[in-house]
């Protein structure tokens, strides 16, 4: 989007940061891939702190997902976190 701006003759100036250009859209772009990694992290140990409480690792979402679907996050997310040794049986 920001070339097409950019060859269209668009410049694109916002209030906290002023202009815009290659560079931040570079930067910025880096920083949210940085931030999305960290937040899947985050949530991934989140999770697992839950299933090791004894809670369920995924809450049931709105509009009532079925409970098949539910606990079937709960099993993945139990792999996940205890590193496959309930599929090698060591659990």
């Amino acid at each position: 989007m920001f070339k097409r701006l950019r060859f269209a003759g668009v410049t694109i100036v916002t209030l906290s940061e002023g202009g815009i250009n290659e560079l931040y859209v570079g930067l910025k772009g880096t920083m949210n891939a940085l931030f999305i990694k960290d937040l899947a992290i985050k949530t991934h140990r989140g999770q697992c702190g839950r299933v090791e409480a004894g809670k369920s690792g995924s809450r049931r979402a709105a509009y009532g997902i079925a409970s098949s679907i539910s606990s079937t996050l709960t099993v993945q997310v139990l792999r996940s976190c205890l590193g496959g040794l309930l599929e090698n049986g060591h659990g």
